[in-house]
């Protein structure tokens, strides 16, 4: 399953498509009540067409996943348009290398390609890959944290994470970064807000050791190490906080695995943090 995130970007492609390509998609996919003859125009075609996507209605014309088989039709369709990728063909591109077929689709949809990248896929020519194991989903842990969060009404933190999301589609690491050690510090600064009213902290150490030594029952376990048991000991908690808050001779510049690695850390721990919060 891909985001929601990946399908607007996706959707964004469509958009640029005219009448007759859009109610090819809706014959293709039997979106039934987009009529192909409805005079609507495209974008209110497209945004019906992201609904149908988000909710998974609709019929895969290829495989039993509608979010990847709309997906392999806009690649397919983009090397349609540009036939001479087929045979090895390379496009001069004035602002960086040259464009060949394998990394064609991503090189010229950069947003889609980063975003396809957090969901766990990669596209190579035609082909789109599975990046991560199967076992690691992140799509399926994002989406789950995006409504733990509106669960829980932490709406501040779940601005952070979007605004880190929105930076890492589009390439800009240094931003991703510093969004995702806000998220992370917003969301534990919360989290003590809700058990401890009466303490609340105002720096992600506080917080941490709030949450481990005044709260009933510990929020934060000293046995799993997630917090020192005495000022020797490291942590976890404390670990993770540093690694996203690291800094030297270039401190918050990072390269694409670099924030990638930062964002897969970063939804994993909030994600597990916020059902150990619904269980209390």
């Amino acid at each position: 399953m891909l985001s929601n995130k990946t399908l607007f970007d996706l959707i964004k492609l469509a958009d640029e498509f005219d009448h007759p390509e859009v109610n090819r998609i809706v014959s293709v996919f039997n979106f039934t009540h987009l009529a192909p003859n409805s005079k609507n125009s495209v974008k209110s075609k497209t945004t019906s067409i992201f609904i149908h996507l988000k909710f998974k209605s609709g019929t895969p014309p290829f495989t039993d996943d509608i979010h990847l088989d709309f997906l392999q039709y806009l690649i397919d369709d983009y090397f349609f348009k540009r036939p001479f990728y087929e045979s090895g063909g390379i496009e001069y591109n004035p602002n960086g290398p040259s464009i060949n077929f394998q990394n064609a689709f991503v090189t010229n949809n950069k947003e889609v390609g980063n975003s396809l990248k957090r969901d766990g896929y990669i596209v190579v020519g035609k082909t789109i890959k599975k990046l991560l194991p199967q076992e690691i989903e992140e799509a399926k842990i994002e989406s789950e944290l995006m409504v733990a969060l509106d669960d829980v009404g932490f709406q501040q933190s779940k601005e952070h994470l979007n605004q880190a999301i929105s930076n890492h589609s589009q390439g800009s690491w240094a931003g991703a970064n510093s969004q995702f050690r806000t998220f992370t510090e917003s969301l534990l600064l919360e989290i003590c807000k809700k058990l401890l009213p009466k303490n609340a902290a105002l720096t992600c150490a506080q917080a941490i050791k709030l949450l481990s030594d005044t709260a009933n029952p510990p929020f934060l376990s000293k046995d799993l190490n997630e917090v020192p048991s005495n000022d020797k000991d490291d942590s976890f908690v404390y670990g993770l906080w540093v690694r996203l808050h690291s800094d030297g001779s270039h401190p918050g510049l990072s390269d694409e695995d670099d924030s990638s690695f930062r964002y897969h850390m970063t939804i994993v721990f909030a994600n597990y943090l916020l059902r150990r919060l619904k269980s209390r």
